[in-house]
């Protein structure tokens, strides 16, 4: 069972309606600094449904390299 702080994450996108990667970086770095026990990606204004499979396999692959990171960084 899950227990703590999940925060569920905006999925921004630029004026073009492509994939904000920067914003997501720095959102998920904000979780990470504010020590939410995790996060929920896609989960919040539908968002999950109108992108591409591998516009949502990239964000997934490309947060958990930034969550590694960061952890390693914070060691």
């Amino acid at each position: 069972m899950f227990t703590g702080l999940y925060t569920a994450l905006i999925t921004p996108f630029l004026s073009d309606l492509s994939l904000d990667i920067d914003s997501i970086g720095n959102l998920v770095k904000m979780q990470f600094q504010s020590k939410v026990d995790g996060i929920i990606l896609f989960g919040t204004s539908r968002e999950g449904m109108t992108i591409t499979n591998s516009e949502r396999e990239y964000i997934i692959k490309y947060v958990i390299s930034l969550v590694n990171q960061l952890a390693i960084d914070s060691k």
